[in-house]
This record gives structure tokens, C-alpha cells and sequence, in this order.
């Protein structure tokens, strides 16, 4: 009687080591999956940038409903700088008119400063 318990309760014990097993298995892979999605979707946003620098290689900046738009080389518009065309002075107003030419982000970053 006495191996009897005692078969059962190693039975018991094996079943628990087991499922411990296979949960702490299961949390390493789910662990591992969601690292191998965040570098991916790390990836993709980057490539997602890079992309789109490269497809803009320059901007316009010329008048817009009263406004400051900013268009792509395509003519696109991309932003309403918010700053009203009859507060610059006439010489601002007659480039934005005719349009300016903005060669990066970071120069249509300068120019945001310069005009917000």
C-alpha cells in the first residue's frame, strides 16, 4: 500500500515539474517573439524614415490661403505654417509669393523657427 502512495506521489511531483517546464518554456517564447517583433517594427519604422527623406529631396514654401504652406516637389501639401502672410514684411511676402525653395528637413526646420 505504502508504494503504491508512493508511485502516486511521484506521479503528482512529475506532472508539476513538467508543467513548470512547459510554462517556463512557453514565457521564454513569447518572450522571445515579442523582441523579435519589436525589432522588426523598429526596422520597418527606420527603413519607413528613410524612405520617406529620400523621397523628399526638397520643399516649396510659398503663400497658402493667407497662410504659410509647405508643399513636396510634387506639389503635395504638407503643412500650414500658422503664422499670417500680412504680419511679414512686403520683401517676405514677395518670396513667398513666388515661392522659396527649402533643400532638407532641417533647413524647413530653421525656416519653422524663423516664421512660427
Amino acid at each position: 500500500m505504502k508504494s503504491n502512495k508512493k508511485f502516486w506521489l511521484l506521479c503528482a511531483v512529475l506532472i508539476a515539474v513538467i508543467s513548470l517546464v512547459i510554462l517556463s518554456l512557453s514565457a521564454l517564447y513569447t518572450a522571445a517573439k515579442a523582441i523579435r517583433t519589436s525589432k522588426e517594427t523598429r526596422v520597418t519604422d527606420e527603413t519607413k524614415k528613410t524612405e520617406d527623406t529620400q523621397k523628399i529631396l526638397s520643399y516649396t514654401v510659398r503663400e497658402y490661403r493667407g497662410r504659410i504652406g509647405v508643399f513636396s516637389e510634387s506639389g503635395d501639401l504638407l503643412e500650414i505654417i500658422d503664422t499670417p502672410i500680412i504680419a511679414l514684411p512686403q520683401s517676405d511676402r514677395d518670396k513667398l509669393s513666388l515661392g522659396i525653395t527649402v533643400r532638407d528637413e532641417s533647413e524647413l526646420s530653421s525656416f519653422r523657427e524663423d516664421y512660427s
